[in-house]
């Protein structure tokens, strides 16, 4: 919901801002999450954001670096769910070069360090959130998407299994 609103301010200034929420209900949270998205197309609405906010529901991994390539940043809202999961969608975005913002306080995301390969705003700041989105589109982050771009590459499945085969090869 707090992207929802952040969405219609900066309308505001720039009307040509698309929003795209790609994915859709986790199972583990499935039961608070069709509550929570019936609030979401329901604010969208009322705020008259319905052509300029689309909520794809489920994309393959095929489909997303389609999604990735047409966005200029991408914003990843964790919110603290109580265990720890790593976040299989901010390690796809790490090689699609795209900023990447973040929330941090969550037990997501914690490999990617705030300023290297992402920036990174607390969970509950929304007004920061809202300043960060705004300034990524007026600021140079390219040594930030480059790094975490170098750090898709290092953290690649064939170089972390070579990794593994020489550590186990060599004792």
């Amino acid at each position: 919901m707090d992207l929802i609103n952040i969405h219609s301010d900066i309308l505001k200034t720039d009307p040509n801002v698309l929003f795209y929420f790609v994915g859709g209900l986790h199972y583990a949270t499935a039961a608070y999450g069709r509550s929570y998205m019936k609030d979401c197309f329901r604010s969208i609405i009322n705020k008259g954001l319905r052509n300029k906010f689309t909520i794809t529901g489920f994309v393959s991994e095929d489909m997303l670096p389609w999604y990735y390539a047409a966005s200029d940043v991408s914003v990843l809202n964790y919110y603290p769910s109580g265990y720890m999961s790593p976040s299989g969608c901010s390690a796809k975005l790490t090689a699609s070069k795209r900023l990447i913002i973040t929330t941090d306080g969550t037990h997501r995301n914690d490999e990617l360090e705030n300023g290297k390969e992402c920036i990174k705003v607390h969970y509950s700041d929304m007004d920061k959130m809202r300043q960060v989105i705004t300034n990524s589109f007026e600021q140079d982050y390219s040594s930030i998407i480059k790094n975490a771009y170098d750090y898709a590459q290092e953290n690649s499945w064939a170089n972390v299994s070579q990794r593994y085969m020489d550590n186990v090869f060599s004792i």
